[in-house]
């Protein structure tokens, strides 16, 4: 699944090669990824900026807007090669784009420009780009959570999945829709276990405590 930096670092490459080439043509293969397109409108004209918030990418043209979310699988593929999971091909001045999902939680929407600005409008601050006040709100909530770990998670497995996880099968989105998370800042280090070294270093730390 990509992760938010993975995103961003999508749209900085998507954006030194795409802007300002005209988008001659493109083509939505499949009606899941296409699934919230009533129309397909043509003749876009020049990209002129690509925008993200959250996970979600945003072409902007004169008028319109294409909206990319990957999902759990979807990759954009600049020049690839279409393949049996390629669900949309976008032809531009001098480079192709593929949209590749194997799973197809993803989904590709084409918006009038005034839409797409209330779209990103309803999501919220960027993770990436929180201003002061924003990181203050966000900490001052966290401190007013009290439930314990354990009753949260005994509350879970009772709580009916929300519209947004049945959409993306991510059951994390429960737990946001439904709960105020929260957060707090600490001083010691917190190790990550991701290769043999850093296991390693975490079984030597556990023997020197024992």
């Amino acid at each position: 699944m990509p992760e938010l930096p993975e995103v961003e670092s999508i749209r900085r490459v998507l954006k030194n090669s795409l802007i300002n080439q005209k988008l001659q043509k493109y083509k939505i293969f499949d009606q899941r990824i296409n699934r919230f397109n009533t129309v397909n409108p043509r003749n876009l004209g020049v990209l002129l900026e690509i925008y993200r918030k959250g996970k979600i990418l945003q072409f902007n043209f004169k008028n319109n807007s294409i909206f990319f979310h990957l999902g759990m699988s979807g990759r954009l593929d600049l020049n690839g090669i279409k393949n049996k999971h390629t669900h949309g091909i976008f032809f531009f001045d001098e480079d192709v784009l593929h949209y590749d999902d194997i799973r197809k939680f993803g989904y590709i929407k084409i918006l009038k420009n005034d839409l797409a600005n209330k779209q990103f409008a309803i999501l919220g601050p960027d993770a990436l780009s929180l201003s002061k006040l924003d990181k203050i709100f966000v900490m001052n909530e966290a401190k007013k959570s009290s439930t314990s770990i354990k009753k949260f998670l005994l509350d879970f497995i009772s709580m009916p999945p929300t519209q947004r996880e049945l959409d993306e099968k991510l059951e994390q989105l429960r737990i946001i829709d439904t709960s105020k998370i929260g957060i707090s800042l600490i001083k010691e280090e917190i190790l990550g276990v991701d290769t043999k070294e850093d296991l390693d270093r975490v079984n030597r730390l556990i023997l020197k405590n024992e």
